[in-house]
């Protein structure tokens, strides 16, 4: 018997902690997305490279908010079906 005999690709996912992990990274991200809004670029020199950081940051932010709020979903629905 080999390692992959019993693996599976309908996998048990813990979106319970999916989810908090997911919600945790969005926390993170949107405090740096906050911080970034008070602070401004330094010189106007790097105000390009500053706005496209801010916006890779507030996608990243938006991918978690998405994932935290799909794995909840996925999560509640484990729960109600009990698979």
């Amino acid at each position: 018997m080999t390692p992959t005999d019993n693996w599976s690709c309908w996998a048990h996912f813990d979106y319970e902690r999916m989810a908090e992990e997911a919600r945790r990274e969005r926390d993170t991200l949107n405090s740096i997305v906050k911080a970034r809004r008070r602070q401004q670029p330094k010189s106007p020199d790097k105000a390009m490279l500053w706005e496209q950081q801010s916006k890779r940051y507030y996608e990243m932010y938006l991918e978690q908010r998405k994932n935290a709020i799909e794995f909840e979903r996925r999560a509640r629905e484990r729960r109600v079906y009990g698979s």
